[in-house]
């Protein structure tokens, strides 16, 4: 008797233990276990006993993670900043609406958007007050861009993974105000530079984001875009002058570039090619600008030609920001009132034109 009443005991344990289910996609989730007893009565060897048996109730409480659904709109180049090429011909660009990494193909075909729950942008009555601006591709194609909303420069991976920030430690952002880090370069040992407008420098974070001091700052305009050659000499394009100078690793002035056309125009982008030239992307003075343009420059600063004139037609330009060169030397410009990406070869003939359509 004392045997059947352990194996009746056993059974009713087993009965009554809560389990735990897999759904259709292989997860398991978590659920509660609610028994329902009754009594029923039992003959064993002749004689009738009482024996309470349980059964469970389970109720699934486990709520399944909601799944964003990105803008229908999240493919087109709206609000360009900056541009950058990894070395497989990738493009990356800076984006807003939402702000985002928006990567391309070689072909310009859309691949991805990538720092959505990173970056911020601000939205006030005038339009977007803040976001990502500068980008840059560098070593083994990790992508950095600054952002204006947290004041500080983001490192990704290539497919979009978080690697670091620059500064390190979001208190030392509290020194710059909303878009103050702008355009941005890294150097051979990960070191980051990144133009600081408002406070008229070029400012440095070491590659592991906890040191920063400043390498440039002119006597006469802000600083914006900046680009490092393959000596480490700095060039910098600076606002309202129209000028771009070249710094030696050491902050001493090498060379400056004459005023270039325009009412108060500056110098958005700088980049170089690989024997040296340097190439402006000029905005005239804000808004359809007859003095947009980007130029080029020789390695000494003096100007060479106008690869691409103001309009909105093809290979013209409206507003131009950050530009950069592949490794054939072919051109990239990110422009904001056109919202697309225009590419030229060497000789400056328009190859082809990304609007993320």
């Amino acid at each position: 008797m004392r045997h059947l009443w352990i194996v009746i005991t056993l059974m009713v344990f087993v009965i009554a233990a809560g389990t735990v289910a897999v759904s259709p996609s292989g997860q398991a989730s978590t659920l509660s276990a609610k028994k329902k007893c009754h009594h029923v009565t039992k003959t064993v060897h002749g004689k009738s006993m009482r024996v309470k048996v349980c059964r469970s109730i389970k109720a699934e409480t486990s709520t399944p993670t909601p799944t964003a659904t990105p803008p229908p709109d999240i493919h087109k180049l709206f609000r360009l900043h900056s541009v950058a090429v990894d070395s497989y011909g990738n493009v990356y660009a800076s984006a807003l609406n939402p702000a985002r990494i928006v990567k391309l193909g070689p072909d310009g075909a859309y691949v991805t958007s990538m720092g959505m729950d990173v970056l911020k942008e601000n939205q006030s009555a005038g339009g977007i007050s803040c976001g990502p601006t500068g980008i840059f591709a560098g070593r083994q194609d990790s992508i950095y861009v600054t952002d204006g909303c947290q004041h500080a420069i983001f490192a990704f991976s290539a497919s979009g993974e978080l690697l670091g920030r620059f500064p390190r430690d979001p208190q030392q952002s509290s020194v710059y105000g909303p878009n103050d880090l702008q355009y941005l370069a890294v150097d051979q040992g990960g070191n980051v530079f990144a133009s600081a407008f408002s406070l008229g420098r070029v400012e440095r974070f070491s590659a592991d984001g906890t040191r920063r001091d400043t390498v440039y700052q002119p006597s006469e305009g802000d600083p914006l875009g900046i680009a490092l050659d393959s000596q480490g000499n700095l060039l910098v394009g600076l606002a309202r002058e129209g000028i771009v100078v070249k710094v030696s690793p050491s902050g001493q002035e090498l060379a400056r570039s004459s005023a270039l056309e325009g009412d108060g125009p500056t110098v958005r982008g700088v980049a170089f090619d690989s024997h040296g030239d340097v190439f402006a992307s000029v905005d005239g003075g804000g808004g359809l600008n007859p003095a947009d343009q980007i130029a080029e420059l020789s390695p000494e600063l003096k100007h060479l030609r106008t690869i691409a004139g103001a309009g909105t037609g093809p290979g013209q330009v409206a507003i131009p920001q950050g530009l950069t060169l592949d490794s054939q030397d072919n051109l990239y410009v990110a422009e904001s009132f056109n919202n697309r990406i225009e590419k030229f070869s060497p000789s400056g003939q328009l190859l082809a034109t990304w609007t993320g359509d």
